[in-house]
């Protein structure tokens, strides 16, 4: 594994960082539940899938998938059926808009979910609200800021309950917050600044003052970093406090969880051009203690905090462009990681997203890729994993050294967006 940087620090530093690495690897001798997922099965999409979510669209108790199209400018609506089987897709036309991210969620509270995709071409956000049968009104469009990238909806002006949203803008370097009215309908824009290439965003109470706060995934100029955006009332947000990562991370991808079940939230970023992610684990009034590292496949992508196993834990699964591929990180106690283990998608997976696709009360997996939908439904692995700690944890970094020579023939440019780094992916074949 090429890690960028020395790994020297003040005396002190380097002795804290030693201990809590020991430490994580000392909780990560414990048993844990494996997870085995299937080779994938593949569904066509619309032309540049780039982001997947899941919901229940047509009140059949079966999970679907929306995918949003960012070559074809559409959404494909998966339909789930028996044993983890989808039929469709079905075109959701946003002529011109360029879909990137999509999130699902009841904007209208009329019980049926309703559909929001950020949109790299018109800078912008399209919502589309469901009814009955899987079917979809719109879209209506409402402003973002320049090159919306990722989307979130939470509830960012207490006590309101209608959903908001927040997208993630990677050229203007910040987060729009539009507020949820009634019947679906937005107020907003109002814009939060983020740091350089704010390129994904996750949402959480990360000081435990009930006022939902952001957290954004940085990979632009010298960034590399997360922003922390504390949430005051009325839908606003304090300035950031950035938290670097080492260098090189170029981070795309950031998920939030309590990894160690100590009540303080916790987050997780990718690493696209060190192929892990940082795990920084929370602490009092929205603070963060120095990132632990862990492997994954090759140049990782986006990263989600699910439950693949069924225990108390969260895990890990990222998406690698490289080595297409799933890399799942089983969390075990004290923040700490079994793995990692990865499974293969078709090329240059994407986004992932997990659910239980098939009924068998254990969540699967599926991913967006080049030109089309993986799913990878688990399997039973059988027993336990022994006592078995993630390959080599390490320690926050310390002051960058020299660049090392880049392994192989990775890119050069890190990817501008989702679609950007598949493209720069595929440079590299033949």
């Amino acid at each position: 594994m090429l890690h960028l940087g020395t790994r020297a620090g003040p005396p002190l530093a380097a002795l804290a960082a030693a201990l809590a690495a020991l430490l994580l690897v000392a909780a990560s001798a414990t048993a844990v539940t494996p997870v085995q997922l299937a080779d994938p099965v593949n569904f066509s999409a619309g032309s540049g899938p780039n982001h997947v979510a899941v919901g229940e669209f047509n009140g059949d108790t079966d999970p679907d998938l929306v995918v949003t199209n960012g070559g074809s400018s559409d959404i494909s609506l998966f339909l789930g059926s028996t044993g983890g089987t989808f039929t469709g897709p079905t075109s959701i036309p946003l002529p011109g808009a360029g879909p990137e991210a999509i999130v699902v969620a009841d904007f209208n509270g009329d019980g049926d979910p309703d559909l929001a995709t950020a949109n790299t071409t018109t800078d912008g956000v399209s919502v589309l609200l469901g009814s009955t049968g899987s079917t979809f009104t719109g879209p209506t469009g409402f402003g973002a800021n320049v090159n919306p990238i990722a989307i979130r909806a939470g509830q960012f002006n207490p006590p309101d309950t209608d959903p908001d949203l927040a997208v993630a803008n990677q050229t203007s370097n910040d987060v729009s917050i539009l507020l949820g009215s009634t019947g679906g309908t937005f107020t907003g824009p109002t814009n939060f600044m983020a740091d350089d290439g704010t390129f994904d965003l996750t949402v959480g109470d990360f000081n435990a003052d009930a006022d939902p706060d952001i957290a954004t995934a940085n990979s632009g100029g010298a960034a590399q970093d997360v922003s922390i955006l504390v949430g005051g009332s009325g839908g606003s947000f304090g300035a950031p406090s950035d938290i670097p990562l080492v260098t090189g991370a170029v981070p795309p991808g950031i998920a939030s969880a309590d990894f160690n079940e100590d009540s303080d939230l916790d987050l997780v970023a990718s690493n696209f051009f060190l192929d892990r992610v940082s795990v920084l684990r929370g602490s009092t009034g929205a603070t963060f203690l120095p990132e632990i590292n862990f492997d994954t496949g090759k140049g990782p992508t986006s990263v989600a905090a699910v439950n693949l196993n069924g225990d108390t834990d969260p895990d890990i699964l990222t998406t690698n462009q490289s080595s297409h591929s799933v890399t799942v990180l089983l969390g075990v106690p004290g923040s700490s990681f079994a793995g990692p283990f990865s499974f293969p998608t078709d090329v240059f997976p994407n986004t992932a997203a997990a659910a239980d696709f098939n009924g068998d009360a254990r969540a699967d997996v599926v991913t967006t890729n080049g030109s089309d939908v993986s799913v990878l439904l688990q399997t039973a692995a059988g027993g336990t994993t022994g006592p078995q700690g993630p390959p080599g944890p390490q320690g926050p970094a310390g002051p960058p050294g020299a660049s090392a020579p880049a392994k192989g023939k990775k890119c050069k440019k890190k990817p501008r967006r989702a679609t950007a780094a598949r493209k720069c992916k595929r440079s590299r074949r033949g």
